[in-house]
């Protein structure tokens, strides 16, 4: 079978680093921890060189999670909300439309009605209105009678709207984690990990991990705030499992308090009794007899959580998290299914198109991208941009008109996406005056802009990241922990790595390298769309299967080194009919016997990397 053609500017080379030996004796270490030499480096490299560190991370406890209270201003808020739940006051929680925002909306709404609340919620539309709060959702949100205010996932820059909140005699909580302006909302309470002067043990919680840490609260005993109510016990488990959906689907470190929320709470995502995360893993395809990997998160659950929100409106996604009937769920998480499909059919038509543009307007050798066409969707050029710093490694924003029949329909809006090293925020707000508005934090920003300032706007972006970069070269890098042979391929080392899991920002599944490869016999074409490219490889007597997703016009490529190949990959385990053996995940490859690459320790970043899947 030939292979598919090469489409315009489909691979860029990567830059391969790899992890140079950690210090200290990765036998010894691996000895007392029982796990293989293999995993020992791992843990090493990643900063933990000493038994007790490891232990605690391949064994981490629900004592590592940190008291509501350390969250400053917790007391305030719970005092505010079981006033409000006693006095049956009306209560609206105010999520963002993503899948962080949806399901901390669904932590609180639960928590609150289950403690007898009058609680309601409300969200967002993504095209018609944007991120945060607004002045003419709090309008609206007051005209039904709601006296109380929760904002999840968003709030922390909405001075104004809290402010016309409090005017209009509503009182007001904010919780979030995103960056915060030079002035801070007037609310009567915030809860956020990073405030001036009261930052928390643990900084890098998602939204839903605020919005959890003040369920917790609401649910605890009154004298000891560790301790959760006898008759909340199940249900604030079952609050944990939605806050490690909205803490791995957003990125954030998964290190800390977050592993703790993550490895417990995707242990009882399975179990959960509500119908709506039943549903859900029904349609995305996994199946609650086996654990629930972070990747299954991050690729399968979150898509079709923040599919919704991108062509629409997310309100769904929250009722489906919330609703007790069965049949309501189900019908909810078809629909999401099917908004994922049609987000994955406009995304690939957008990727493509926004490498037409790369070309088109003469970018590739740029410092950074900014790409226009009018007709793309607003909800999704956030994930195109991720696609598109992946291909090219550097920072992108990708903008399009604003929704027809909506308040920005006169304006540009867009999102943008970067490399570790460029912060993004810093780099757009030296185009503030070009700007309608715009934020974000290091790896991720939104913007709005006239259509007259588009030129302008590409310049000065492309000159700030250039000084950033001051000459560190372009190009998308390949993070390899370890050149390993192809004999220590063995199931049982594989599933040790099983023990790091959940995997994500700040603990990603490691890749390794392997050199000298031969390769043995035709590389076929397979899959659907015949797009999956398979080969199988030998080094000295060890053969194994290899597999590269969307990798099929690379296969003349793979061939041209005369059968030798150097491979970064992931190694995963195959279970088919009672047998077992490890397959190899394709990266990345290079047609020689002996690649190029770099040494280069890691650097610990807990920068949050691309956030769109």
């Amino acid at each position: 079978m030939n292979s598919l053609p090469e489409s315009p500017l489909a691979h860029t080379p990567k830059r391969w680093i790899v992890q140079p030996d950690p210090e200290g004796d990765m036998e010894g270490l691996a000895k007392a921890l029982d796990i293989a030499p293999m995993i020992a480096r791992i843990l090493a490299s990643r900063g933990m060189a000493d038994p007790a560190s490891c232990k605690k991370f391949l064994n981490p406890s629900i004592a590592g999670l940190h008291p509501p209270e350390s969250l400053a201003n917790m007391k305030a808020a719970v005092t505010l909300l079981r006033e409000a739940c006693e006095n049956r006051a009306r209560i609206c929680v105010y999520g963002d439309y993503d899948a962080d925002g949806c399901t901390g909306t669904a932590i609180l709404v639960r928590t609150l009605t289950k403690l007898g609340g009058d609680a309601h919620y409300y969200t967002p539309h993504r095209i018609s209105m944007g991120y945060g709060l607004h002045e003419e959702a709090i309008t609206e949100i007051h005209s039904t009678g709601a006296t109380v205010l929760i904002s999840v996932d968003c709030g922390i820059t909405g001075v104004g709207p809290v402010r016309l909140a409090r005017e209009l005699g509503m009182k007001v909580i904010v919780t979030d984690h995103h960056e915060f302006g030079d002035e801070l909302p007037n609310a009567n309470a915030i809860l956020h990990p990073r405030l001036p002067g009261k930052v928390a043990p643990f900084e890098h919680l998602s939204g839903a991990g605020v919005a959890f840490k003040l369920a917790w609260g609401l649910t605890s005993l009154g004298g000891d705030s560790t301790r959760v109510r006898d008759d909340l016990r199940s249900h604030i488990r079952d609050c944990m499992a939605l806050a490690a959906v909205g803490t791995i689907v957003d990125v954030v470190p998964l290190i800390d308090e977050n592993r703790v929320i993550t490895r417990f709470g995707l242990e009882h995502l399975r179990k959960s009794p509500w119908p709506g995360i039943h549903h859900l893993l029904d349609v995305a395809g996994i199946s609650p007899d086996k654990p629930i990997k972070g990747e299954d998160v991050a690729y399968k659950l979150g898509p079709r959580l923040n599919a919704l929100g991108r062509l629409g409106c997310a309100r769904l996604v929250v009722e489906m998290l919330t609703t007790d009937q069965s049949g309501r769920a189900k019908q909810i998480a078809l629909v999401l299914d099917k908004y994922n499909q049609e987000r994955q059919t406009i995304e690939r038509a957008m990727v493509e198109e926004a490498k037409e543009e790369v070309e088109k307007t003469k970018q590739a050798e740029a410092s950074a991208i900014v790409l226009f066409r009018k007709n793309w969707t607003p909800g999704v050029v956030g994930i195109v941009a991720s696609r598109m710093v992946e291909t090219f490694g550097r920072p992108v924003l990708v903008l399009g008109k604003g929704g027809e029949g909506t308040p920005l329909a006169h304006l540009i809006v867009g999102s943008g996406r970067t490399t570790p090293g460029i912060h993004l925020k810093e780099a757009l707000d030296q185009c503030r005056d070009l700007l309608v508005s715009g934020g974000g934090h290091a790896a991720a920003v939104g913007l709005k802009l006239i259509p007259e300032n588009l030129n302008a706007l590409r310049e000065r972006f492309q000159e700030a990241v250039s000084k950033q970069r001051g000459g560190a070269p372009i190009a998308p890098e390949l993070r390899i922990e370890a050149e390993v042979p192809l004999l220590a391929m063995r199931p049982v080392v594989i599933r040790m790595l099983d023990g790091l899991e959940p995997f994500g920002a700040a603990n990603p599944r490691p890749l390794y390298m392997a050199t000298g490869l031969k390769i043995d016999g035709e590389p076929r074409l397979v899959g659907k769309d015949t797009n999956t490219l398979q080969v199988y490889l030998k080094q000295g007597e060890t053969r194994i299967k290899a597999v590269g997703f969307h990798m099929g016009s690379r296969k003349d490529e793979m061939l041209s080194g005369g059968g030798d190949l150097s491979l970064a990959f992931a190694p995963s385990i195959n279970e088919y009919q009672g047998r077992i053996s490890v397959d190899l995940h394709i990266k990345d490859f290079q047609p020689v016997a002996k690649p190029v690459f770099q040494w280069e320790p890691r650097k610990t970043s807990l920068e949050t990397p691309l956030r769109d899947r």
